[in-house]
């Protein structure tokens, strides 16, 4: 855990497709395995199997026993991230509010210490405790920096619909995205003025 409250300074690059990843992260255990695995440095440990975090698993009801399959260690991980982490960051990416969002983030933050980093046994009295700029914070202030570019994207079959927009009025994520509302506002146009372009 030493590792993990390391304050280095992480690249905006990382803190980025950390936010984004999180915010599209599919609900499949494999898929969380692999975030796990690849922002390893964001999290106490690699795959959220210390003891303590075990329990916490048990404590919420997202495991019956300490002795859990790998299998229901796998679904309660994929829990944490999706239902807690992912929920509370894409109800933060959807409020227009800046103040609603730095709330949001304030409380998601707050969550991630409080519940996924701390020993309880070992550090028994932090709630006065200002935590190090780790990396999941850090993340979660490049969220805020950019936060009026988050945006959903309009195509519904977005197979990744959060994204950070180059242009506070853009709508879709792509030109991939954007191409059938494109194609559906020239038909439109063209069906509205065919009768003045026909001689």
């Amino acid at each position: 855990m030493a590792g993990f409250l390391e304050t280095k300074k992480i690249p905006a690059k990382r803190a980025r497709g950390f936010v984004l990843e999180l915010a599209n992260l599919k609900d499949e255990p494999a898929s969380v395995d692999r975030f796990l695995t690849r922002f390893a440095d964001f999290f106490p440990s690699r795959r959220l199997q210390r003891k303590k975090e075990i329990e916490y698993l048990v404590q919420t009801r997202q495991l019956k026993s300490l002795n859990a399959t790998p299998e229901k260690l796998a679904r309660a991980r994929s829990a944490i991230i999706l239902g807690d982490l992912q929920s509370w960051l894409r109800h933060a990416w959807t409020q227009s509010d800046a103040r609603a969002r730095e709330w949001k983030i304030f409380e998601l933050r707050q969550h991630f210490w409080l519940r996924t980093t701390r020993d309880f046994d070992r550090d028994f009295n932090r709630e006065d405790e200002v935590p190090p700029p780790f990396c999941f914070e850090q993340a979660m202030d490049y969220f805020l920096r950019n936060g009026d570019l988050a945006k959903v994207c309009k195509n519904e079959s977005c197979p990744a619909p959060y994204y950070f927009a180059i242009r506070r009025s853009q709508k879709f994520c792509t030109d991939v995205c954007a191409g059938p509302a494109k194609r559906a506002a020239k038909l439109r146009w063209w069906n509205e003025n065919r009768r003045f372009t026909e001689h």
